[in-house]
């Protein structure tokens, strides 16, 4: 006998199974979705759900629609295969699985979105305890901004630390592997802790890494102890040429010139001057310079009327232009530019400023060994 009904519901059952099946051998059917011939399937496959739920589905159509692929609960094979990408993740040393809030899958399953809508149920206290235990033996982290500083630890750990166990990179460094952002997280870590924002356990865990709070100050020290190894000269001193570089970054000479002017600004605290004079810091250079140069001098023997003339080609026994440098004196002496203190002890030195004179005794040492009619001219000649 023909049944209107049991004809309507194989209508409806013939049409599920022209969809195609997903991966996983499902027919889902969203609940106004309607055939190309007008049936509306999304209304009956809501209907079979609900007859489902009541317990008033038969058996034997529960069987054909369960092989057909049929899902009875949406959201929980949403959630699973969910779970299931989540569970697709490697997870690191500890377990965890660390997903980044904006990551896709590679079949386009959007895993960070996923799992932060299972955060935000578990704080409203919409996720139930079965599903909250399926996510921690899976290895979720709740909270993703400490996920996020636990990443930035360990691409912080996975520096190398310099010879006095600190770890630093400028502000702008990237991670050449990941691209992560560990300059800026260093200093967001800095800029915490002086807002009073970072806990005593974040900061202690730091501290062990070799965190360096104060990168000006730490910089500083570095130049320092690269100052200290450099030789003293005769004077005690350390003296840094300008343009010296040492391990092919740090510019110790511009380090020791901004050094001199702070000095001079009055801006260098009295810690590092003290610092800095017991190292052997010469604060004028070139006074320094002018000083060595000037004993070398006197070390020149006089002449025979008490004066001291150095050729203007002299080397000193260390290879010092000697003659090189009372030329620059005499320069500076005839433009107007020596200082008078410098003069004078110049002049009881015995130098000799004009080079013509010095030039004139030489070709014609002394008129005694003149002939008496050059003798007598010699009073002429410029």
């Amino acid at each position: 006998m023909w049944d209107p009904l049991e004809a309507a519901w194989e209508r409806g059952f013939a049409h599920f199974e022209k969809l195609s099946r997903d991966a996983n051998g499902y027919r889902t059917v969203a609940q106004r979705h309607v055939m190309k011939d007008g049936y509306r399937l999304g209304h009956w496959h809501d209907n079979q759900r609900q007859a489902y739920k009541r317990g008033t589905l038969k058996t034997d159509r529960i069987q054909r629609l369960e092989e057909a692929g049929m899902v009875w609960d949406s959201r929980e094979m949403a959630w699973e295969e969910g779970l299931d990408h989540f569970v697709a993740f490697d997870a690191d040393s500890m377990g965890e699985r660390r997903v980044p809030q904006g990551f896709v899958t590679a079949d386009g399953f959007k895993l960070g979105w996923w799992l932060d809508t299972q955060r935000r149920a578990r704080r409203r206290g919409a996720l139930s305890e079965a599903r909250i235990g399926q996510l921690e033996a899976s290895g979720i982290v709740w909270d993703p901004q400490e996920m996020a500083w636990e990443i930035g630890l360990a691409h912080f750990l996975a520096l190398p630390p310099d010879e006095l166990g600190r770890r630093m990179v400028p502000q702008t460094h990237t991670t050449p592997d990941d691209g992560f952002k560990l300059g800026w997280w260093q200093h967001a870590q800095s800029a915490a802790r002086k807002r009073g924002e970072l806990s005593d356990e974040r900061i202690a865990r730091l501290d062990a890494a070799g965190f360096v709070w104060d990168r000006v100050e730490a910089v500083w020290d570095d130049a320092f102890a690269q100052f200290k190894a450099l030789p003293l000269n005769a004077q005690g001193l350390r003296t840094v040429p300008q343009t010296l570089v040492v391990h092919n970054e740090l510019r110790l000479g511009r380090w020791a010139a901004a050094q001199r002017q702070a000095y001079k600004r009055g801006a260098l605290s009295a810690e590092r001057v003290a610092k800095l004079e017991a190292a052997g810091m010469d604060w004028d250079p070139l006074e320094t310079a002018w000083e060595e140069a000037y004993a070398r001098f006197l070390a020149h023997p006089l002449d025979a009327h008490g004066r001291r003339i150095v050729p203007q080609r002299h080397l000193t026994d260390d290879g010092f232009r000697l003659g090189a440098w009372q030329d620059a004196q005499r320069k500076r002496h005839n433009a107007g530019v020596l200082s008078a203190e410098r003069i004078m002890r110049l002049e009881a030195a015995g130098i000799v400023w004009s080079p013509k004179e010095v030039a004139w005794e030489v070709r014609v040492p002394h008129s005694s060994h003149l002939s008496p009619l050059s003798a007598s001219l010699s009073h002429l000649s410029p």
